[in-house]
């Protein structure tokens, strides 16, 4: 049993006047206590709010699996305390989501890298050498041709750019490569400097062109792995940033509903939350199984899922849900391409 607490005159945390039948300050609602008067006090303290905790996640899971909308209502009509917040509750779901996603593609990289057959010694010094001559003007143009069969020949795996541009070249290549070909060609090779990529491609010596390569190089020697984990820490960022931009599609699809925009944006981490929470076990399934079809059946239950939650939240006909619901895929859609593509590019800039 805790010790009886020790009351004060003054609240110790904004120093307002607190008369002795106060147990909490009428300004900023500090318990007036002194939380020095026990370790047994401090204890049971940090007991009680685990437990608290925990109690509202327990009674969280049932409703956040099994009852679409059910979660996003209460929150909206006031009964908040008994269940985890939405953003809390996204912010771990996301956390296991984005961890899962690090796992599996780190490890199907690793196991491409492996299987991958590497160039034999003899083959990178021919290709280095090749480089070399070309960067001097001594290749023609017909000897250029002749060596894309070479180069076409995958890496060991351990660079993010590979020399194989786009894994068709073999049936594009009749004429001397293009200058991103080149540019692709040339990040790749070992040791080459920003000067002679810059030299080779003819490009003019000024900070934007030294910039692309000096990034172009950067890019080509880094590791896989660690380049997807890069990535996808700023992915997770982005998820978050992209969120509150895609509830203003929500809330003019719902403008007449007159809701808050706050209303909105809960619904849509409770979605988000189950769908990166059913993906998670999905992707973990197919990459350990290997049952392939469980990521196709996760995404059909997830449409179902949001497709309940959106009747039982809105509470519209069928018709008008699923209309409204295809329209903001289109935009959420859209909006997600949009923010990859930025999110990639700063990646690279930053990297």
């Amino acid at each position: 049993m805790p010790l009886i607490p020790r009351k004060t005159e003054r609240c110790l945390n904004c120093n307002y006047p607190l008369q002795d039948e106060f147990n909490f300050c009428p300004k900023c609602s500090q318990e007036n206590s002194n939380k020095l008067t026990s370790f047994g006090t401090l204890v049971y303290e940090v007991v009680s709010n685990f437990l608290s905790y925990d109690s509202r996640f327990v009674q969280t899971v049932v409703p956040f699996l099994f009852r679409p909308g059910f979660l996003t209502r209460e929150f909206v009509a006031g009964r908040r305390i008994r269940y985890t917040h939405p953003l809390r509750l996204y912010a771990f779901v996301s956390v296991i989501y984005f961890s899962v996603v690090s796992v599996v593609m780190v490890d199907k990289t690793d196991k491409e890298k492996k299987a991958s057959t590497s160039l034999s010694p003899a083959q990178a010094d021919s290709i280095r050498q090749v480089v070399k001559r070309e960067l001097s003007g001594e290749l023609s143009s017909l000897q250029l041709q002749r060596i894309d069969s070479v180069l076409e020949v995958p890496s060991s795996g351990d660079r993010l750019i590979n020399l194989d541009v786009d894994g068709q070249q073999k049936k594009k290549k009749k004429h001397r490569e293009n200058e991103l070909e080149r540019y692709f060609r040339l990040i790749n090779t070992k040791s080459i400097t920003e000067a002679q990529v810059l030299d080779s491609l003819r490009w003019e010596d000024n900070d934007w062109n030294r910039f692309k390569v000096k990034q172009g190089i950067r890019l080509a020697t880094m590791d896989k792995q660690e380049f997807i984990e890069y990535f996808l820490g700023k992915i997770s960022l982005m998820m978050f940033v992209m969120l509150p931009f895609v509830t203003l599609f929500l809330k003019l699809l719902y403008v007449r509903r007159k809701r808050y925009y706050m209303e909105h944006l809960t619904f849509m981490l409770h979605i988000h939350a189950f769908l990166f929470f059913i993906l998670s076990i999905a992707l973990l399934w197919d990459h350990y199984r290997g049952e392939s079809d469980v990521v196709g059946w996760a995404t059909l239950l997830s449409i179902v899922y949001i497709a309940i939650a959106f009747r039982k939240v809105y509470r519209q006909n069928w018709f008008k849900t699923i209309t409204k619901m295809f329209v903001l895929f289109v935009a959420y859609t859209t909006s997600l391409t949009l923010f990859l593509l930025l999110t990639l590019a700063v990646t690279a800039a930053l990297v």
